[in-house]
């Protein structure tokens, strides 16, 4: 009982330590990243067979690569540079946990997720961090946290697959 607690429990921890980094210093070591995916899909894995994590990967990975794909464009318009837009404007930690979401939540909760914290980082840019850029992993991972100990990935998603399957 108590191992399954502190393997429950795991994942958060992991999940705190990305966000005070990025608070703290706007960077994260990079093994925390793998180690949050691999937690995160071993220990709160809300997937109900193999299958069904396969082609939750693929609409997730496809949805990541339309917002960066979106977010590049932007950019590209205004005269930014992709080597400045990764220098200036959103780290390289901000892809790598995108990619770690995508692969670590299930459909359709990831894209809800993704918009939802999205909206609560640019909120929290315009009140906290005016001057500053914005630690997007870090929020993320917080709002993760509190997703994960409400269990609103499982439920959630259990309500929105039987909307869209039945």
């Amino acid at each position: 009982m108590v191992y399954h607690h502190l393997v429950s429990y795991t994942p958060l921890v992991v999940l705190l330590l990305i966000c005070y980094q990025d608070f703290k210093s706007r960077e994260v070591t990079w093994f925390l990243f793998p180690l949050a995916m691999l937690l995160l899909t071993l220990t709160k894995n809300p997937f109900p067979d193999m299958d069904f994590f396969v082609y939750s990967i693929i609409p997730n990975l496809l949805f990541t690569l339309f917002q960066c794909s979106v977010l590049i464009l932007f950019f590209a318009f205004k005269g930014i540079s992709f080597k400045t837009l990764l220098a200036k404007y959103i780290g390289l930690g901000d892809l790598l946990f995108f990619l770690v979401l995508a692969i670590s939540l299930p459909f359709p909760f990831y894209q809800i997720f993704m918009v939802i914290s999205l909206l609560l980082s640019a909120l929290a840019g315009l009140i906290f961090f005016k001057e500053k850029t914005i630690p997007l992993a870090g929020i993320q991972s917080l709002v993760l946290v509190l997703c994960l100990i409400f269990n609103i990935p499982s439920s959630m998603n259990n309500y929105l697959l039987d909307l869209i399957l039945y």
